[in-house]
């Protein structure tokens, strides 16, 4: 193997042929781009959830249905807590456990729960007292890593879309905004048809699978590198119902099964299986698929569904050569969005928000974190629900999902 540093102004050969150039997949491409540049367009709407360091605040769900009883107030402190593995497993994606949320505050308005408190003062500061983190050791009542900007970009969302981190399959999908996220679950701050239909697509798929991590062979969905590089299609006018159908009708399959996101793809990816359900969700996938191509444009991209050998074993999606081409075509526009938030001086070359895009980002986040307090002062800390039941919106935006929808 040679290895050269600079650029390379000669022939590039790839298994025995002649290629125009190659992928950091090490695969053919016709991009001479090879990394992705964070878009300004995307950031501030992906987060990770709340690392919470300390396994003493989550309760199960006899614990925190005692705890409510006893007084109803203790619903603004305790929260169903989701992680990945309910996510992919549940089929309604309900948490199977609970947890304690003091926010950011002081030690002093946590102590007006004392029920509460004393378990985390019991369970959590023996453990955090050893600590190498002065923060830490100081607010034990605290999450370890509070996700404050998420919190606030989600602040005033009847509804959030989520995926597992880590997971076989990266499926998107809606729950209500009444629970603890947990850092293995990446929570977004959309809840649209349109938002969802753009991120289950298999172009986005494809473009998540070149650009993340692995834990083993499985796939870690990263926002920085997955969601903010991505380059969204601006022509998203006949997205909507395309994407509620889709939506609905795998709603409909797990509810009816009784089985999570997990079982119901393997379903989906699994040639033998032909029940009249699964085959319609394919119809729906490609049909979805075919929406996105042309809402970018690419009226003559050919995409060739079908099951098809990939890295991660056979799959219900786009053939290899489609593949590719969809990665090349993304490449290129990521980098033209990439020159336009340059010459507008939002970011510089690399990516990062230069003082103008700072302070654009800043204004948001205080507009955010000011509707954040605004709906503390009035909240009654979510509909006090236990999970496994049923939860529901009201008075949402036109064109935005609502679990009514469902």
């Amino acid at each position: 193997m040679w290895v050269r540093k600079g650029d390379w102004n000669g022939i590039y050969w790839l298994n025995g042929k002649i290629v125009k150039h190659i992928s950091p997949q090490l695969t053919a491409s016709n991009s001479k781009y090879t990394k992705p540049k964070s878009l300004y367009a995307n950031m501030k709407k992906s987060f990770k959830g709340h690392n919470i360091y300390g396994k003493g605040f989550v309760l199960e769900t006899k614990e925190a249905e005692i705890i409510l009883k006893m007084d109803s107030r203790y619903k603004e402190v305790t929260k169903p807590f989701l992680n990945g593995e309910d996510l992919n497993t549940h089929f309604e994606q309900n948490p199977s456990r609970w947890i304690i949320n003091f926010q950011n505050w002081s030690l002093e308005k946590a102590q007006t729960y004392p029920i509460c408190i004393q378990i985390v003062r019991e369970k959590v500061k023996p453990e955090r007292d050893h600590n190498k983190r002065l923060n830490r050791r100081e607010q034990w009542w605290i999450y370890g890593d509070y996700a404050k900007g998420l919190e606030n970009a989600i602040s005033d969302m009847k509804q959030v879309l989520v995926v597992a981190q880590t997971s076989k399959y990266h499926n998107f999908v809606f729950v209500p905004n009444t629970m603890v996220y947990d850092q293995k679950v990446i929570v977004f701050a959309l809840n649209s048809f349109t938002d969802f239909i753009q991120l289950q697509t298999s172009l986005h798929t494809e473009w998540v699978l070149a650009n993340s991590s692995t834990l083993g062979l499985t796939p870690v969905y990263a926002p920085s590198d997955c969601f903010e590089t991505y380059p969204f299609p601006h022509n998203t006018t006949n997205l909507e119902l395309k994407g509620k159908s889709y939506y609905n009708h795998r709603q409909s399959i797990m509810q009816t099964r009784q089985e999570g996101l997990t079982k119901t793809y393997n379903r989906f990816h699994n040639p033998k299986e032909q029940s009249p359900d699964i085959i319609k969700l394919r119809e729906l996938h490609k049909e979805m698929d075919e929406a996105v191509a042309q809402a970018y444009g690419w009226d003559d991209l050919a995409l060739e569904h079908g099951f098809h050998e990939t890295k991660q074993g056979l799959r219900y999606t786009i053939s290899e050569a489609a593949r590719q081409e969809v990665l090349d075509r993304l490449l290129l526009l990521n980098h033209q969005r990439h020159a336009e938030e340059v010459a507008a001086g939002l970011v510089d070359e690399n990516g990062k928000p230069t003082a103008k895009g700072k302070k654009l980002l800043a204004k948001d986040a205080d507009n955010q974190h000011g509707r954040a307090k605004k709906n503390q002062a009035g909240k009654d800390g979510g509909n006090g629900q236990h999970p496994g039941s049923a939860a529901g919106t009201t008075d949402d935006e036109p064109g935005q999902a609502t679990l009514f929808d469902l």
